[in-house]
């Protein structure tokens, strides 16, 4: 009786071990041991942040490479009234200047000032000068910085050794007029700078002034006094 009894209990602890083999470890087979799964989510999160540091390092390629400057520019510019007649400045409450000896009658309104050429007799504004703060073409505005208006235009010349001044394109100043269409060309008098840029046909062009190294106002010009 003694020996079955002993029987029984070995068999019992033989089948208790055999159980304990079968079944799969938790530590095994969970998530948190295993290793692929983990790089798999450090690989992920790491490009997740290479991707965002990407984003915020990629340059503005428009800013960085500017193009040359248009008509549409100046005919998009919404204080150009380029089709106003003398009548209408007067209708709208603009200050009217005549000068006689110069062959010019200007209306003004303290900020723009419109310059029609009697001596064409011209019906429409032939000049429109900008000195008040109102942004032009590119943002340009009255106080901003020679050199960070000229980053706005292409430089593919070194206009300070150039006999011209040229910033781009073909100007010549004894070349035909159809040659010297979009280019642009910088000017200097003593503490003084001017930036001019020529479009498709010359005319229309816009000119930028500059004293001590500020932007004092522009100049669209429309008509040709030639």
């Amino acid at each position: 009786m003694h020996k079955l009894y002993l029987i029984l209990l070995l068999m019992v602890l033989i089948f208790c071990a055999c159980s304990e083999l079968s079944q799969p470890s938790q530590t095994e087979s969970g998530p948190e041991s295993n290793p692929s799964s983990q790089l798999g989510d450090e690989q992920k999160k790491d490009e997740g942040d290479t991707d965002s540091i990407t984003d915020e390092v990629t340059p503005d390629l428009d800013n960085a490479n500017p193009t040359v400057f248009t008509a549409k520019e100046i005919l998009n510019f919404e204080q150009l009234r380029a089709d106003w007649t003398k009548e209408q400045m007067e209708e709208h409450g603009f200050e009217k200047q005549v000068n006689g000896p110069g062959g010019e009658t200007t209306y003004s309104d303290g900020r723009i000032r419109y310059v029609y050429f009697d001596f064409y007799d011209a019906p429409t504004p032939a000049i429109v000068d900008v000195y008040g703060d109102i942004p032009g073409p590119r943002g340009i505005k009255v106080g901003d910085a020679f050199e960070d208006v000229l980053a706005l235009f292409p430089q593919e010349v070194d206009w300070e050794i150039n006999p011209f001044g040229t910033l781009y394109g073909n100007f010549d100043p004894d070349a035909e007029e159809e040659t010297k269409a979009l280019s642009a060309y910088v000017t200097t008098y003593e503490n003084r700078k001017e930036i001019t840029l020529l479009t498709e046909k010359v005319l229309p062009s816009l000119r930028i002034f500059f004293e001590d190294g500020k932007l004092t106002h522009y100049s669209f010009f429309l008509i040709s006094a030639s």
